[in-house]
This record gives C-alpha cells, sequence and structure tokens, in this order.
C-alpha cells in the first residue's frame, strides 16, 4: 500500500492487476485500464508547498476509491499518477464511471481552492493481451496523447483484437471536454 494515498503501490497494483488480468483471459470477460495524470501538479506543490499537494493526492485517492467498485484495482503508480484496472467492465460501464470520476475529482479540486486538473487514458480491452505492463504502457501512452493535446479531457478507446477504436466521452454541462 502506498502510506500517503491509502491505494496500492506500483508493486501491489501490478501483482493484483495481474491476477486480475489471468482472470479475465481464463473466463473470457472484458478488462479496462486506465492511467490518470494530475495536471499541473507541481505548479500546486511549487506555490502552495508540498504538505498542500500531499492533501490533495490523498484527496485524489479517496476519490478514486470511493468512486471505483471493491473488487476493482486502484494504484498511484507515480508521483501524481494513478492507475486503475476495472475487471470484467465493458465500454458503457467504463465511460460512466470515467465521467463520475472525473465530475467527482473536478468538485473536489474546485471545493479546496487546488488549481489541478485530470488527464486520462482509458482502454476498454475484449480480450487482454499478454501482460498488465502491456495494458498500462498501452493507457499511459494515450493519457499522454491526451495531455499533450489539451490536458483536462479523458480519452477512451475499445480494443478488439487487432482493431483499436476511440470513443469520445462528450462534454459536461458547462462544456468542459470530459
Amino acid at each position: 500500500m502506498d502510506a500517503l494515498t491509502g491505494v496500492l503501490n506500483s508493486r501491489g497494483f501490478f501483482e493484483r492487476a495481474e491476477y486480475e488480468r489471468s482472470r479475465a483471459q481464463r473466463y473470457g470477460y472484458p478488462l479496462v485500464v486506465a492511467y490518470m495524470d494530475v495536471d499541473d501538479f507541481k505548479l500546486l506543490n511549487d506555490t502552495r508547498g508540498h504538505d498542500v499537494g500531499d492533501a490533495a493526492l490523498a484527496v485524489i485517492a479517496g476519490t478514486i476509491r470511493r468512486t471505483v467498485r471493491t473488487n476493482d484495482v486502484a494504484g498511484r503508480l507515480g508521483g501524481d499518477e494513478f492507475a486503475f484496472l476495472l475487471p470484467d467492465t465493458n465500454q458503457m460501464a467504463a465511460q460512466a464511471l470515467t465521467q463520475r470520476l472525473k465530475a467527482s475529482l473536478d468538485r473536489e479540486m474546485a471545493r479546496n481552492g487546488w488549481p489541478v486538473t485530470f488527464s486520462i487514458g482509458v482502454l476498454t480491452y475484449s480480450t487482454p493481451p499478454a501482460s498488465v505492463r502491456e495494458m498500462v504502457r498501452a493507457a499511459d501512452s494515450l493519457m499522454y496523447s491526451v495531455k499533450n493535446r489539451s490536458k483536462n479531457a479523458a480519452e477512451l478507446r475499445l480494443v478488439e483484437g487487432e482493431t483499436v477504436r476511440s470513443v469520445p466521452l462528450g462534454r459536461d454541462e458547462a462544456g468542459d471536454s470530459v
């Protein structure tokens, strides 16, 4: 466990996620992996101090824990980078969860006056690949394309064998990307 946030650390995440990947492969159910980066986190740390940054990370992790199901796997993989794996989850459920999570995170950041947003890459695998590391690398790459394009957004892709399709998340009530 990550002592600061209460979610799994990188090692714990990969161990649990590999177990779930193996089960998904064995029983033929879909699997979702998401990679999330906190936009402008360094600025928060530099302007408000590391104690505030640590508090923000704890709130972010708590929001993730409250949003995902108890059988889902959530972890902090780096300083301000989180991943979660959703067993037996299809594209529609992944989209709904991503929208709920992003809205909850945005509310928490606004409530605390923390000027950070979130870039999220979400992949739904109809059949999981050979390793969790491969899945996480692909979700991380998708997250970075979101971050490089606009920040403060999420992109979902459906992976069916060799076919990858992007699914737009749409916009929230204020017209912002979700």
